[in-house]
């Protein structure tokens, strides 16, 4: 589980059972009490398939098969001032097929999701996410590599600096946007 550090949300990686991986947020305006469906859903479906009753579940915002991956590591949501436009994206991974996905939490829904399956090297599994005293985020792996996620191509304000480019996530136009972040490998991290 994430405990954000300035409290918006909390955000809670389950690993439900064998079939489906979730992440379930809960605003900082709540009494508590939530029912996140477990043992009557797992992710956005019934559990052990069929039909059920779902009328008060608190469903997950960000729901996968095991055909996508097998476990979901809990991130961070980003708080660094390095990429402004990211500034409350929040970003978790999954350990069997190392891609990256992040969303933010707005107006009640998760918006903006996306995945970047190439953030981390092909055969690299997150195991982890953490925050440096600036609120910058990296990715740790089961190897022992330490990466940063950074400002793609010098972009930090959400523009990708090229003539008629609109914010990030637009579709002004026909042509794929380069993404506004990647991951800098930092080193070995040592036991």
């Amino acid at each position: 589980m994430t405990v954000v550090t300035v409290v918006t949300v909390l955000t809670v990686p389950t690993v439900p059972t064998a079939r489906r991986e979730e992440v379930d947020v809960i605003p900082h305006t709540s009494t508590g009490g939530e029912n996140l469906g477990w043992w009557i859903t797992e992710g956005l479906e019934c559990f052990n398939g069929g039909q059920c009753n779902t009328a008060g579940i608190t469903m997950p915002v960000l729901d996968y098969g095991h055909n996508e991956g097998c476990a979901v590591m809990g991130g961070y949501i980003y708080r660094g001032s390095a990429i402004p436009a990211l500034r409350g994206t929040y970003f978790c991974a999954d350990f069997c097929s190392g891609w990256v996905r992040s969303f933010r939490w707005a107006a009640g829904a998760a918006t903006g999701q996306t995945e970047d399956p190439g953030m981390l090297p092909a055969g690299e599994m997150p195991n982890s996410f953490g925050e440096d005293a600036a609120g910058e985020m990296y990715i740790t792996t089961e190897g022992g590599s330490l990466y940063r996620i950074v400002a793609q191509w010098g972009r930090t304000d959400g523009r990708d600096g090229q003539a008629g480019g609109g914010l990030v996530g637009t579709v002004a136009e026909s042509r794929p946007r380069p993404p506004l972040f990647r991951s800098v490998r930092l080193g070995r991290l040592s036991v």
